[in-house]
């Protein structure tokens, strides 16, 4: 798979269901303000900001050759993997001043790295004693087999679910990704299905975790105070089935029409 590809699914996917969200929570969580207060002011901050220059124009630059070399990895002879460690090797060449560490490790909650390290110990755990491997094998016997055979709409919508699911025990998407791939993939091939398209579900659902903020990313908003554990959970769950819903849909879509191969 290609990260044209990818982004044929991922980009739509990710904007419908980024927009669905944020009606979705405008809707439960009214509004604090009306107006949006000095806005003018920061047009004219970006008006009058410099052109790009330094270390500034030094990662876009990198950025923006790894982005091209990730849609054309053929026809150069590299690899998405490799150019992403080479973009990696780049930023950290002595004089690209990227990062300041200085400044970064005042920044940084500790408290979330921690949780998130935890996370992952415990996601490493269930893979090295086997039990992801056994709960997938249970879960694909149970369910996947089964609904297979409605058509590959109705697999998604499982795979998606059961994706969300087996966050929880195990909420390392790398590590979840990896017990998941091997079961879905060899089902597909078993049933003629297009790997691509049954498991690419199963490679993005791993960062759509909105339930428990255990995710870097929410937990790093979460430790501000300014929400609950409950508010996310009400708000979550729909948000997910949306979720849901949209991936499989637009899945199903781009797989029927040829474009994943």
């Amino acid at each position: 798979m290609s990260f044209a590809q990818w982004s044929i699914v991922g980009v739509p996917v990710a904007i419908v269901s980024l927009v669905l969200a944020w009606l979705f929570l405008c809707l439960v969580f009214k509004p604090e303000i009306d107006v949006v207060k000095g806005l003018d002011s920061l047009k004219d901050d970006r008006k009058n900001l410099p052109p790009l220059r330094g270390s500034e124009l030094r990662f876009t630059i990198v950025f923006a050759v790894m982005v091209v070399m990730w849609f054309v990895p053929k026809k150069i002879g590299i690899d998405m993997y490799m150019t992403t460690w080479l973009g990696i090797f780049v930023m950290s060449l002595p004089g690209m001043d990227m990062v300041d560490w200085k400044e970064m490790n005042g920044r940084i909650d500790w408290s979330a790295i921690l949780i998130c390290g935890a996370a992952t110990a415990l996601a490493t755990v269930v893979a090295n004693l086997g039990t992801g491997a056994w709960l997938s094998g249970i879960l694909a016997n149970l369910f996947l087999s089964r609904v297979a055979g409605m058509g590959l709409l109705v697999l998604l919508l499982v795979i998606n679910i059961m994706m969300m699911v087996g966050h929880y025990p195990m909420p390392q998407g790398v590590s979840l990704a990896g017990l998941c791939l091997p079961v879905v993939g060899a089902l597909a091939l078993d049933l003629g299905l297009n790997p691509i398209a049954v498991c690419l579900p199963v490679c993005m659902s791993t960062s759509m975790l909105l339930l428990v903020p255990i995710d870097p990313t929410c937990y790093t908003t979460y430790s501000g105070g300014y929400w609950k554990i409950k508010d996310m959970m009400s708000t979550g769950v729909v948000i997910t089935l949306g979720y849901v819903v949209v991936c499989s849909v637009w899945t199903a879509v781009v797989a029927g029409i040829g474009l994943l191969g």
